[in-house]
């Protein structure tokens, strides 16, 4: 377990609190100002690290196993990519732990909806299209798919936030589609694998 998160029942909690995010006082959205200093390439610790593991239920329900299963045909187990409409290249989405942070405004970084909540650097320098990485026994590669917002994003994290990301498609994340079948815990490392 890396020494910036407590082992606990709560993958999202650290051993101090998460940097302190301005916010504007009459809507609750985080600032342009602090937007700007939030980048997909931030990695705050020596090693790239699998934070949390989100499944979404069909009714907006979300668990937060410290270990999961990934079968190329369903992706994350439990989570209800499945048993919608599939599409491979939406498989599975990635978040970046600085920029789930500064956009939560001290809501659970889950709010996003995002499957993996990783510390690392998914820049497109650092995972391109096409990039393979494997996390557990499990390996992934980088779809074409651009993360871009939607409405509830919006929703939950303001106007400024979702301009954001729809100019700067991984501020949102990214999505991978399982490759290699295998199994991912919480404190697994990200290793690029092309």
């Amino acid at each position: 377990m890396n020494s910036r998160m407590i082992a606990h029942k709560s993958v999202w909690r650290w051993a101090s609190q998460p940097p302190e995010v301005a916010t504007d006082a009459n809507q609750g959205n985080v600032s342009a100002d602090q937007l700007e200093t939030l980048s997909p390439a931030t990695q705050l610790g020596e090693t790239p690290l699998l934070c949390g593991i989100v499944t979404r239920g069909l009714k907006c329900s979300r668990q937060q196993p410290r270990s999961a299963n990934l079968t190329r045909a369903k992706g994350l187990e439990s989570d209800r990519w499945a048993f919608q409409k599939p599409n491979l290249w939406r498989q599975i989405s990635l978040v970046n732990l600085s920029v789930a942070y500064g956009v939560a405004q001290g809501k659970p970084a889950t709010t996003s909806g995002d499957n993996l909540l990783v510390d690392a650097d998914i820049s497109e320098t650092a995972l391109p299209v096409g990039a393979r990485f494997a996390l557990g026994t499990a390996q992934f590669e980088v779809t074409p798919e651009k993360y871009l917002p939607c409405r509830k994003y919006r929703a939950r994290f303001g106007n400024d936030a979702f301009r954001r990301a729809l100019a700067e498609p991984r501020f949102r994340g990214l999505f991978a589609q399982v490759i290699g079948e295998g199994t991912i815990k919480v404190g697994d490392s990200l290793i690029r694998i092309n």
